[in-house]
């Protein structure tokens, strides 16, 4: 992944590479098509509950609950998935 241009400066930054592999390979899409169907009206797929999971723990994280105090504005801009909620995480 090279980087071209970059508005946004984050601690985090290396976050992406992680995740474009975990793309590369498919495991985004293997997740959908094997895990259980999600309810209709959710807003969140599980490559975004996972991804958001792994995030935490990547990032240095102790608990779900980091995901919306302390790496939410960073976790933000990422452009491969959308984070939930800590609740959402831990249903």
């Amino acid at each position: 992944m090279k980087v071209l241009k970059s508005e946004q400066i984050n601690p985090f930054g290396g976050l992406n590479f992680v995740i474009d592999e975990f793309e590369r390979l498919g495991l985004g899409s293997f997740l959908t098509a094997n895990l259980p169907s999600l309810a209709p009206q959710c807003s969140y797929d599980w490559k975004d509950i996972l991804y958001s999971f792994w995030s935490i723990y990547f990032c240095g994280g102790d608990c779900i609950e980091d995901i919306s105090s302390n790496l939410k504005g960073h976790l933000d801009h990422n452009p491969f998935f959308k984070i939930p909620s800590p609740d959402r995480i831990l249903r």
